[in-house]
């Protein structure tokens, strides 16, 4: 089974429905699957001026002994 890449224009017809909204807020967990798509947003949103303020959030609910560590590299992600 043969897929076509995830590119920044397929976001095209889902995100031009949202350009009203004051800001878009994206769930991160520092994982590969929010990182990939944080990633793909960022972008996006470099190609539209009219695009909203993007704001990664991510939780730290203390539940594993790497939490602190999810959390700083969420920032550090956030960063770049």
């Amino acid at each position: 089974m043969s897929s076509a890449p995830l590119t920044p224009d397929l976001l095209d017809e889902p995100l031009n429905a949202l350009l009203q909204a004051p800001t878009w807020y994206l769930g991160f967990s520092g994982g590969l699957d929010s990182t990939a798509l944080l990633h793909l947003l960022v972008t996006w949103r470099r190609q539209r001026q009219d695009a909203p303020p993007l704001v990664a959030l991510h939780v730290n609910h203390g539940l594993q002994a790497a939490a602190s560590e999810w959390e700083n590299h969420c920032a550090w992600i956030c960063r770049m």
